[in-house]
């Protein structure tokens, strides 16, 4: 929706400025107020519950380990992918 909103702005004079920056705002604002408010309203926290069943899947230190270096070594590797396509 917000993305959608972004795009007639910029649809409507092809820029971007600071007037469109501040209806931007506004409307992350009030987006955020809304989650807020209903999140209050139903009164149950859904991402709590989430990492509280995640917490009950314990992984060992050795897997936890390999996901470490593996996630490293994925980052280097797309991070010289992303630089080499860039320079090209």
């Amino acid at each position: 929706m917000i993305t959608a909103f972004a795009g007639l702005l910029l649809i409507r004079d092809s820029t971007l400025g600071s007037l469109d920056g501040w209806l931007l705002i506004g409307a992350f604002l009030a987006v955020m107020a809304w989650s807020i408010y209903s999140g209050l309203k139903i009164g149950s926290d859904n991402l709590a519950s989430d990492v509280s069943l995640a917490l009950e899947h314990h992984m060992t230190l050795t897997r936890s380990l390999v996901y470490l270096v593996l996630g490293l070594f994925v980052l280097v590797v797309s991070s010289r992918i992303l630089v080499w396509g860039g320079t090209r």
